[in-house]
């Protein structure tokens, strides 16, 4: 009996000091735990982890230049009383229609109801053979008006403004019937063409070309005033210009174009380099297109007189004179890198560091351009560097692999 008390005391003795030890180790892990915990909120206070999206950015070598575009142009004479039928940038050929002359005010007023008149009855004759309503009708003709006043095509304007009255305005009355009063506008328009017919006449092109309403009195300057074109000669050219008020409009003829410019000696040397350039037009034209260099001036007051030409576009830019446009020379996407985040190795390698998950990764980069506080780098294909991912800009003791807390 006493034997088994030693035992049972023993073990009771045991078990005492090992719940003892155990509430000191645990107290041990806590205190480590806290302390670990402290050291980590008091690291990151001293040394705060910083990061920045990465993003992409689009850099451009480029040169901007003013200058004027040159063509071979015709002016063509109006009569007192005319409406133009094509609209801008037209190509038309020899003997086509450009615009109707009239006789006089009633002559006039008589040619605008004719084209209402048409305009009713194609909106009338759609309205009766598609069922459509007159509210969807309506819709269609405002819509229409829109574009033709964007486009800026004087006869689909005066057609759909006669579309939107037929429409808007009620033209019909309510209640009445849709043939009847096809009839009625078919009478009206046979009686007025043929009164039309007495007193107006067509004035046609006598050549072919681009047509445009657009006249600036710079129309005599053609490529042959070009040939030894200097800074000075080309500000000349386009002095003191004097329109024609009773001008039609004018015809574009040939197919080639110039744009010549005055550009800084320096920018000048890199437009010899090449033969054809990319030029990003700006402003009423905004294109990008490929223009062969044909002429570049001796230096003149540290400027140089430069022409380019091109076949492209003439419709599109038969009403422009002055134009803007940037001469691209190159042009880079990349990523946008903090210069605070480039890092350099042992052989000069330039790599940054990228939040990957918990750990600080190496990237390594190829510096392309330098745009203020930031680089513009280049990354091979599979690089943990890439749009939206987190560039560490700062950090105590990185390393590739670090855990960062």
């Amino acid at each position: 009996l006493r034997k088994l008390k030693r035992v049972l005391y023993r073990k009771e003795h045991i078990m005492r000091s090992g719940d003892t030890l155990i509430k000191f180790i645990t107290v041990i892990i806590f205190l480590a735990l806290l302390a670990y915990m402290g050291f980590a909120v008091l690291d990151r206070f001293l040394n705060p982890l910083e990061t920045v999206k990465a993003v992409s950015l689009t850099v451009e070598d480029a040169v901007e230049v003013k200058g004027y575009a040159i063509r071979e142009e015709s002016v063509l004479d109006g009569p007192d009383s005319f409406v133009i039928v094509v609209p801008d940038g037209t190509k038309v050929s020899v003997g086509q229609s450009i615009a109707v002359e009239y006789s006089g005010e009633s002559s006039l007023a008589r040619a605008t109801r004719i084209r209402e008149l048409k305009a009713q009855i194609t909106q009338l004759e759609n309205s009766h053979a598609g069922k459509r309503s007159e509210a969807e009708l309506a819709s269609s003709s405002v819509i229409a008006l829109s574009k033709a006043v964007q486009s800026r095509d004087m006869t689909d304007i005066e057609m759909s403004v006669a579309g939107v009255r037929t429409y808007i305005m009620g033209m019909y009355g309510d209640g009445a019937d849709p043939d009847s009063i096809l009839d009625q506008l078919h009478t009206e328009l046979n009686n007025l063409e043929r009164e039309a017919s007495a007193d107006t006449s067509y004035i046609r092109a006598e050549a072919s070309g681009i047509f445009t309403s657009v006249v600036d009195g710079y129309e005599h300057v053609t490529a042959d005033d070009l040939d030894d074109l200097t800074p000075s000669s080309l500000s000349s050219l386009f002095e003191n210009g004097e329109t024609d008020p009773d001008a039609l409009g004018k015809l574009v003829t040939g197919i080639n174009w110039y744009f010549a410019a005055s550009v800084d000696s320096e920018d000048v040397i890199r437009i010899r380099e090449n033969d054809v350039h990319t030029i990003q037009f700006k402003n009423n034209f905004g294109e990008s297109l490929k223009m062969h260099l044909d002429y570049t001036s001796a230096p003149e007051g540290g400027k140089c007189a430069v022409i380019f030409s091109s076949n492209k576009f003439v419709s599109d830019i038969c009403s422009l004179r002055e134009m803007t446009g940037d001469i691209m020379f190159s042009t880079f996407t990349g990523i946008r890198v903090p210069k605070s985040a480039v890092h350099y190795d042992e052989d000069n390698v330039p790599f940054v560091y990228v939040l990957a998950g918990l750990q600080a990764r190496r990237a390594d980069v190829e510096l392309k351009e330098e745009v203020g506080d930031f680089w513009v780098v280049s990354v091979e294909e599979g690089s943990l560097l890439r749009v939206d991912a987190e560039i560490i800009t700062k950090a105590r003791n990185l390393y590739d692999g670090k855990v960062i807390q």
